[in-house]
């Protein structure tokens, strides 16, 4: 990412506290009418949130799912056609 697109964009969405401000991020740069490249040859393995003990816990199960909904409301209408990311309704 450029850092004018990273400017223009305001950086990731710092309400989103726990997760999905990166899939936020690349969402918006599509909006901006960038292409996302996807490398096809690459194996990339993410272990997400195995490193953050919060997610043990009532609690931080609880302020994952506040930024799930957000995330869902933020970009509903732009999801339906995102082939990267599923929504269960």
């Amino acid at each position: 990412t450029s850092r004018k697109t990273w400017n223009d964009l305001g950086g990731l969405d710092e309400s989103l506290k726990v997760g999905l401000n990166d899939v936020d991020f690349g969402i918006r740069v599509k909006s901006l009418g960038l292409a996302a490249v996807i490398c096809t040859r690459s194996r990339l393995v993410h272990f997400e949130s195995q490193s953050r003990n919060s997610m043990n816990s009532l609690k931080g199960f609880a302020r994952a799912s506040v930024d799930v909904i957000r995330f869902i409301r933020k970009h509903r209408a732009s999801l339906k056609n995102e082939a990267y990311f599923t929504v269960v309704s």
